[in-house]
């Protein structure tokens, strides 16, 4: 059974909802590439999207994401860019001109760098808006 089977007839068509289950196991040997640490571990992944689309208008279309990422059996001292609790991760609105040819896509996007940022920067992760304006000849 889909999961949008179990929406409202109304709603049917106009908002798609899906859900995303990814798991893994990992081993890592060096993870740093410094022999001087011992960062031998093995740990488990699991990743939850939970996705929303919706066509409210003929031209108009929205998009949000939630993701949720876990780790465990992991023996990092700090937390990681593998896990994060439930967070907004991106999202976007899309307006399209009825019978035009002009479209503009705006939008947010949550990356989790780990320690790239960290060590180049002020945080562990990093947000991007953006504005997008297509023009169709």
């Amino acid at each position: 059974m889909s999961i949008n089977n179990a929406l409202p007839e109304s709603l049917r068509g106009k908002l798609s909802l899906s859900v995303e289950l990814r798991s893994r196991f990992e081993l890592r040997d060096n993870f740093d590439f410094d022999d001087a640490t011992d960062d031998e571990d093995g740990f488990y992944l699991f990743r939850t999207r939970i996705n929303f689309d919706v066509n409210a208008y003929e031209h108009v279309r929205g998009y949000v994401q939630l993701q949720d990422s876990r780790i465990w059996e992991s023996e990092f001292a700090v937390k990681t860019a593998f896990e994060d609790d439930l967070d907004f991760r991106q999202g976007y609105l899309d307006i399209g001109n009825p019978g035009g040819n002009v479209k503009v896509l705006a939008g947010y996007s949550h990356f989790f760098t780990g320690d790239f940022l960290t060590e180049t920067g002020s945080d562990d992760d990093g947000d991007f808006f953006y504005l997008q304006a297509t023009l169709s000849f």
